[in-house]
């Protein structure tokens, strides 16, 4: 949801899409649909909107953080590889992080370094890692859902399916 736009952005199976998804946007003043936006990559089982960048993140269990820029209309992928599964992002400092399905790992990148390059789809890169956490090693299917407490830099991350 973007706050300050009056906007949600849902996921949509899309068969005109080259990924078979995409995303719509909900003017929630209007209660009214955009047109369908049709996306190269996945979409994400949980995206997130940075309503400061205007970007819909949306990692995806290809392996692929994909970004879409709401501004521009134009998507970015960056292959990370693993099954990406949920999108949070701590949106005052930029970075961002995903879930790894079926391991202890959370991706961690930072979008204020982040290069995006034009394609189509185009791409991103930026500084990044994969970081361990076996404190997470006893999640059913490993990290699946992750949330940040905006402002606090507080996270939690949960398994799925119990």
């Amino acid at each position: 949801m973007n706050a300050t736009a009056n906007k949600a952005v849902v996921t949509i199976g899309l068969s005109t899409a080259p990924s078979g998804s995409g995303l719509q946007f909900l003017d929630l003043a209007s209660s009214t649909f955009g047109a369908p936006v049709p996306l190269a990559n996945e979409v994400s089982e949980d995206v997130l909107w940075d309503q400061g960048r205007d970007l819909v993140l949306s990692p995806n269990e290809g392996g692929v953080y994909d970004i879409y820029n709401h501004t521009s209309g134009v998507e970015f992928g960056n292959s990370v590889g693993g099954t990406l599964d949920s999108a949070a992002e701590e949106c005052s400092t930029g970075i961002a992080l995903s879930t790894i399905e079926f391991t202890d790992e959370l991706y961690i990148g930072d979008l204020t370094q982040a290069t995006f390059t034009p394609g189509t789809p185009g791409t991103w890169t930026t500084a990044q890692q994969v970081q361990s956490f076996p404190e997470f090693a006893n999640f059913f299917a490993g990290t699946s859902g992750i949330a940040i407490a905006q402002g606090s830099h507080l996270g939690i991350a949960t398994g799925e399916f119990g």
